[in-house]
């Protein structure tokens, strides 16, 4: 634990680039209230990083971050996130004179002399130093052909590795400035969230300002350095004209002039579906760097290459995990199953060809999640958190559930209802949020969906039996849970009869551990295929029982030979079943069978030779076995 008492704030030479930043006024700002040493809201951060690349095998950075903050309740103490990873070197308190601060753990409290009231505003500035973790880090120094590459990443809990601010996920900061500092002889060019506002060249540095003028999140802010290709366009959005800047390393810069005509096309897309691009004051583009799968810093994506899927995905980020924001980990998948299903989309209305095959690759990954929920409750494990079978696939097989239970019209005008509520703009949502425009846009209640599918564990496990019965189609089902909990989902489940060019579709809904349904079926059908178009997250086992395949009756020997075992077929009762010798001799008979009755008839009687079974049904149907006896 660290403990010191602040006399006066020691400031570096390179600390005279701060300065306050603004945000867009008639944005609203987010001031819910927080408990005991968080109940104050972030107005402005202003960060400056300047990276040391001297020491290569223990890379460190020197920075600083002016807070300003107002109190949304009575404060004696501020805390703010701030790991080990950081030694603070000063910090200033409003310009107070004395005042004490302590570093304990991951936090930095700021102990007031006198009390903060609510409205009142204040400013907290920090300096230290910092060498985050490399292994498993958040602020990543990455060799390649002799350049250190530099890139953060900070979901869930990693800003406080790198800056001290409050990342929790009660509070978005109206507006950030960022200032990345690099040696002024590299080629480098430095990138972050918002707008470029300058580049300014002293003291053997070159220093990118830039600012972001919307509510965000910490995690959301994100820095890179590298020998950048810069390619830049136009787009026109819904609410007017706003730059592309891509930055792609050099051996990768082909391809990222491909994606760039991608994004055009998907932000098209998606503000057709979704609604306005939320930033479009400022810009959006994409920096490279070297993780796999990317990041969806605001405005500025991170991403390792330049496919369909990924554009895509960190694209919808920007609406669903940054314009609106989980408002827990618990509750991530309003973030990433949003993203990953927008894949989906995109391939549906841009690149048709291309939607089966993801469809059936994400329900694949999907139904290895035989256990636990898309819920997560713990969020101590990063690793279930982004577990990508639950919370990726079948966060977005949730979604493709959802929406065709409730048809495409009401699912898009839910989509969007909720990506434009003013209640939840610019800040934080829940589940609940969500299923309530579904309710609304499609008529209905979710509450069973959203229990069976978000809470509820595994999926159903369908054994289905089809047969004939008069004129109508019988059919059985027994649901199982893959996660063995023995819970039941509520889902309609599509059955597709066939026969020789012709098909005929129908719905059942099972909803119990077993089920039947009698179905009139305009087709002599030669099968029947369960969720034919993949709309219900399930394994489905078939048996379809042909009308010219149907036996009344099974025969065969038990007991050493000794004993003749007749079961009667389980379509139709049987009148009689006779048995006869060769000569044709009654030896036996039983009358009355119910459907898959076991009879048994003595052998030991019998001699050897041929034996015939004749049975009988009620409608005059005959049915003869033969057998031989030794």
């Amino acid at each position: 634990m660290h403990r010191f008492v602040i006399i006066f704030l020691f400031l570096w030479p390179w600390a005279l680039l701060a300065q306050h930043g603004v945000c867009h006024r008639d944005l609203p700002a987010v001031l819910a209230p927080a408990p005991g040493l968080r109940a104050y809201h972030v107005e402005h951060y202003d960060l400056t990083i300047i990276p040391d690349y001297s020491l290569r095998h223990n890379p460190s950075l020197r920075g600083s971050v002016n807070i300003r903050l107002i109190a949304s309740d009575t404060l004696q103490q501020i805390e703010l996130d701030c790991s080990q990873a950081i030694s603070i070197d000063s910090l200033d308190y409003n310009g107070e004179a004395e005042f004490a601060a302590e570093h304990a753990g991951n936090k930095l409290i700021v102990k007031l002399l006198s009390p903060m009231y609510p409205q009142q505003q204040a400013t907290i500035t920090i300096f230290y130093r910092a060498t985050p973790p490399q292994s498993g880090g958040v602020f990543y120094f990455r060799e390649h052909n002799g350049d250190t590459l530099l890139w953060t990443l900070s979901e869930p809990y990693g800003a406080r590795e790198w800056w001290p601010c409050r990342q929790d996920l009660g509070d978005k900061a109206d507006s950030v400035t960022v200032r990345i500092s690099l040696p002024a002889q590299s080629d480098f060019i430095g990138v972050s969230n918002g707008l470029l506002q300058k580049i300014e060249t002293a003291a053997g540095l070159r220093t990118y300002t830039y600012t972001h003028r919307y509510p965000i999140a910490p995690y959301l802010v994100g820095v890179a350095a590298a020998p950048y290709i810069q390619f830049d366009t136009l787009y026109q959005g819904k609410l007017g004209t706003f730059p592309i800047h891509d930055y792609a390393y050099p051996w990768d810069a082909q391809k990222a002039d491909d994606g760039q005509k991608q994004t055009t096309e998907l932000l098209g897309l998606f503000e057709e579906i979704f609604g306005p691009y939320p930033w479009s004051r400022e810009q959006y583009g994409h920096a490279q760097f070297t993780r796999g799968g990317g990041m969806e810093h605001q405005t500025i994506s991170f991403v390792i290459n330049w496919g369909f899927d990924l554009i895509a995905h960190e694209l919808a980020h920007q609406w669903f995990g940054d314009y609106i924001t989980c408002a827990s980990w618990n509750t991530i998948w309003i973030n990433e199953g949003f993203a990953t299903y927008s894949e989906y989309l995109a391939y549906e209305k841009l690149k048709p060809e291309g939607a089966l095959p993801w469809l059936l690759e994400s329900r694949k990954v999907a139904l290895r999640a035989e256990v636990n929920s898309v819920y997560v409750p713990d969020t101590t494990s990063i690793p279930r958190i982004f577990d990508n079978e639950r919370t990726y696939e079948k966060g977005a097989q949730l979604l493709h559930m959802l929406r065709n239970l409730i048809g495409d019209e009401a699912f898009y005008a839910g989509l969007k209802n909720y990506a434009s509520d003013p209640r939840l703009a610019f800040g934080f949502a829940t589940p609940f949020d969500f299923q309530q425009h579904m309710e609304k846009a499609g008529d209905t209640s979710l509450s069973r969906f959203f229990a069976d599918w978000y809470y509820g564990e595994g999926f159903p496990v369908y054994d289905i039996t089809a047969r004939p019965e008069g004129d109508e189609w019988k059919i059985e089902i027994q649901q199982n849970n893959s996660s063995g909990n023995g819970h039941v989902m509520d889902m309609p489940l599509e059955l597709l009869f066939f026969s020789r060019g012709d098909t005929f579709k129908t719905a059942v809904r099972p909803n119990a551990p077993s089920n039947v349904f009698y179905v009139s079926v305009p087709l002599r059908p030669s099968g029947i295929v369960a969720d034919p178009e993949y709309k219900v997250l399930s394994k489905n086992t078939v048996k379809f029982i042909k009308v010219d395949e149907q036996e009344q009756f099974t025969v065969f020997i038990e007991g050493n030979g000794r004993e003749l075992t007749i079961i009667n077929g389980e379509l139709h009762p049987a009148e009689r079943i006779i048995i006869v010798d060769a000569l044709g001799r009654e030896m036996g008979h039983f009358e009355d069978i119910s459907p898959g009755q076991r009879l048994n008839f003595d052998l030991r009687s019998v001699s050897r030779g041929l034996i015939f079974m004749v049975g009988q049904e009620k409608n005059g149907l005959l049915t003869r076995k033969t057998l031989w006896i030794n």
